[in-house]
């Protein structure tokens, strides 16, 4: 009221704008609780009292949570715009002459003088959009967006109740990165009990060291099936969704897991460089260097006990701080997180979303597992390693067989039919598995293909989403079939299913 258009475009562009240089270097952040009042956005009018946060604790958290991730955003990519003054950080971003995102305009120059097209970096700036959830976002009408982003809240509360059973491969991520079974059995058989347990010191130093949290596990499950689309209500609606059905629980497991495996992978690779053998000691040399960490440093981390970071009593000195980085790679490279840089451009577009909903694991397995199979397979010199190397995989088979075993026990109690497992031979079921557990990679899109023409269902709707095949298979299938598949739980549980049929 009262407001030109341009005025209030203004003061929205001025609410909403995503550059604003406003951030803060990490010792300025930890000095005052904002930005010492710097670029403060103030709106007098009434009107926007309906839109204010009552919940104190949220306001604080979601507070600390901006103002440190936009200081890892700085500390990492921020520079000062000239290198003539004597600014500190924080003089030079309230002098307005730093520039947050220096560190990648910088990279893209090193690239064109290095020979990048101009195609090339085009798709590294989409690229780094994508990676910061700004691809495409003003392509789509905000009411469509909603709309698809509600499809495939829809769809994860359909198709995901027994996705902690198909996780369980993710377990042998761990002994993929750290080069066979056996070490992973010795470091399961020593810390399983602080692994279970929430309040050990390995979960301690995990949740110091950011790899658990209610915040990361979240953001992990965003990844994964595609809430970044969605706008909070919904995203909270599958949160708790995926709490319920314990999949939070597991992937903070698996991550505590992978920590204990790093520890001890970190301490053999230490005792390899002093095998007194020079290849040996090389390759234990080369195994540190490829986390970033020296012999030295891992040294100094053995010899002060393995210090678990607690903020109270330890400090993140150089050492401390390139064993913890270690450690948070280790862990990175184990467990599967989708995220952007795994998956094609276009699978981040937003106008894309019901077509690769779901895809992003597939695009995972091939980046964390399959890529690290090859790579220990190419390193192998002898048939014990080569054995070692394939075991991962066949234990992701076994693993996937457990999950399959467990689902169909819980989905087919009280119907008398027979689980389909049941009704396969061996290599159906070998091959079964193998889809099943990822190990199928990128050919797994061949094979939907193949069984959208088995179907009799369009390409289109095989390759994409489960939304496509949904609207697939009710355009060829009676509505006594398409309904119960579409209401979540009972979609999942043959006898439901059977009994809604029989209603219908």
């Amino acid at each position: 009221p009262g407001m030109s258009l341009q005025d209030a475009r203004s003061l929205y562009n001025s609410l909403i704008d995503p550059t604003a240089n406003d951030g803060r270097a990490t010792r300025d952040a930890t000095e005052t609780p904002g930005f010492r009042a710097m670029n403060s956005r103030h709106v007098q009018d009434p009107f926007f009292d309906q839109f204010l946060e009552e919940n104190t604790d949220e306001i604080v958290a979601n507070y600390i949570n901006q103002v440190v991730k936009r200081a890892e955003f700085n500390r990492v990519l921020g520079e000062p715009m000239s290198s003539e003054t004597a600014y500190s950080v924080g003089q030079a971003i309230k002098e307005g002459l730093w520039d947050p995102k220096a560190g990648m305009h910088r990279i893209l120059q090193d690239a064109k003088e290095q020979g990048a097209t101009d195609d090339e970096i085009v798709a590294m700036e989409q690229y780094i959009d994508a990676n910061l959830g700004q691809l495409g976002r003003d392509d789509i009408k905000p009411g469509l967006r909603k709309f698809m982003a509600g499809v495939m809240a829809y769809q994860n509360m359909r198709t995901l109740l027994f996705t902690v059973f198909a996780s369980l491969p993710d377990m042998v991520g761990p002994a993929i990165r750290g080069g066979g079974m056996r070490a992973q059995w010795n470091t399961l058989k020593k810390e399983m009990h602080n692994i279970v347990k929430d309040d050990s010191d390995l979960a301690d130093m995990a949740r110091a060291l950011g790899m658990i949290s209610d915040a990361h596990s979240e953001h992990i499950m965003t990844e994964y099936v595609d809430n970044h689309y969605m706008p909070p209500r919904m995203r909270k609606w599958n949160d708790k969704f995926f709490q319920v059905t314990g999949l939070n629980y597991y992937t903070n497991f698996t991550r505590k897991m992978a920590l204990a495996v790093g520890i001890d992978y970190l301490e053999q690779s230490y005792n390899q460089f002093l095998s007194g053998d020079a290849r040996t000691s090389a390759r234990g040399k080369d195994m540190l260097a490829e986390l970033g960490v020296t012999p030295a440093q891992v040294a100094t981390w053995l010899r002060n006990g393995k210090p678990t970071y607690d903020s109270q009593s330890h400090d993140f000195d150089g050492t401390e701080r390139k064993v913890a980085e270690a450690l948070v790679q280790f862990v990175d490279e184990s467990i599967m997180r989708p995220n952007a840089s795994q998956r094609p451009l276009m699978a981040s577009h937003p106008g894309a979303m019901l077509v690769y909903h779901l895809k992003g694991y597939m695009y995972a397995v091939h980046d964390i597992i399959l890529k690290r199979i090859k790579f220990n397979i190419d390193e192998a010199q002898t048939p014990a390693q080569y054995a070692a190397a394939i075991s991962p995989a066949i234990a992701m088979m076994l693993l996937t067989a457990v999950g399959l075993e467990l689902r169909e026990l819980i989905q087919y109690a009280g119907s008398n039919r027979k689980p389909p497992t049941d009704r396969m031979d061996g290599w159906e079921y070998t091959f079964e598995l193998m889809q099943r557990s990822g190990l199928t990679g990128f050919a797994q899109i061949g094979l939907d293909l193949e069984g959208a023409d088995d179907r009799g269902m369009s390409h289109v709707a095989g390759i994409g989403g489960p939304a496509l095949s949904q609207v697939g298979d009710w355009l060829s299938k009676p509505h006594t079939q398409t309904v119960p598949k579409a209401i979540p739980v009972i979609s999942q549980i043959p006898a439901l299913r059977d009994a809604t049929r029989t209603v219908l």
